[in-house]
C-alpha cells in the first residue's frame, strides 16, 4: 500500500490505514471555501493533501481572528469523530488543494474498534492544541512583517510549496491588519529577498531565513 501524502494517514499503522482510505472520497478545496462553523457545523474530516485550512474566531467586533492552519501534517474535523461539535471555530480554506474526505461518524465508529487509531487521532490533537498555543504565544511579540513572515513560513511548510495563491487582502484578514500594513510588510520582505510578488501570488525564495524571522522575538 503506498502511503499518502498526508503525514497524519502516512504514521497510521496499516491495519488502521486500510479501513480509514476505504471510506475516504477525494475532493478538491478552494481557497475561501467553510468547511465547517459554529452555525454550519458540517461533520466532516479533512486529511490534507495540498490544500491549507485556517481556524478562526469570531472577536467583539464584526472581524475574525486566526488561531491555526493545518496542512499535509493533519486533519481538520476531527473534534466531530470525538462527538465534541464543531467548538467556537471556524474552518476555512486558506490555499486551494486536494484533501481526503470521510463521514466523522464512520471514523467514530473505526475509532470504536481500533484503540490504536484513537491514539494516533489523540496525538494529532495534542499536536494542534501545542502548536496553536505557541503560535499565538509568538504572534504577541512580533512586528508585523515578522508576523508576515511566520505565517508565510507556516503556510509553505503545511501547504508543501512555495508557491502561495494568496492575495494581500487574504493575508491582512489572516493577520487582522489594514491591507495597507500588509503592503509595507510585503515590501520589507521582497527588499531582503525572502519572497517575491505577483499578483494574487507570493512565491517563497528563502523558507528557512523566513521562518527564523518569524520566530524572532
Amino acid at each position: 500500500m503506498n502511503r499518502p501524502a498526508n503525514r497524519l494517514l502516512a504514521q497510521l499503522d496499516p491495519q488502521d490505514l486500510a479501513p480509514v482510505l476505504a471510506l475516504c472520497q477525494r475532493v478538491d478545496l478552494l481557497a475561501g471555501q467553510t468547511l465547517s462553523s459554529p452555525h454550519q457545523p458540517r461533520p466532516w474530516v479533512y486529511f490534507l493533501l495540498g490544500a491549507t485550512v485556517v481556524s478562526l474566531i469570531g472577536t467583539r467586533g464584526s472581524g475574525q481572528l486566526a488561531v491555526g492552519l493545518t496542512g499535509i501534517e493533519g486533519a481538520v474535523g476531527l473534534s466531530y469523530a470525538l462527538g465534541l461539535g464543531p467548538g467556537q471555530q471556524q474552518l476555512q480554506v486558506l490555499t486551494s488543494g486536494p484533501a481526503l474526505r470521510m463521514p466523522a461518524h464512520a471514523l467514530a465508529a473505526l475509532m470504536d474498534q481500533r484503540p490504536t487509531l484513537v491514539m494516533a487521532i489523540m496525538r494529532d490533537l495534542w499536536r494542534v492544541h501545542s502548536d496553536t498555543s505557541g503560535l499565538l504565544g509568538r504572534l504577541q511579540a512580533l512586528e508585523i512583517p515578522a508576523r508576515l513572515a511566520l505565517w508565510l513560513s507556516l503556510i509553505a511548510e503545511r501547504a508543501g510549496s512555495t508557491v502561495l495563491a494568496l492575495t494581500q487582502a487574504q493575508l491582512a484578514g489572516l493577520l487582522g491588519v489594514r491591507r495597507v500594513s500588509i503592503t509595507l510588510a510585503i515590501q520589507v520582505l521582497r527588499e531582503n529577498g525572502l519572497i517575491e510578488c505577483q499578483r494574487g501570488q507570493i512565491t517563497v525564495r528563502e523558507p528557512d531565513a523566513l521562518a527564523r524571522l518569524g520566530h524572532r522575538h
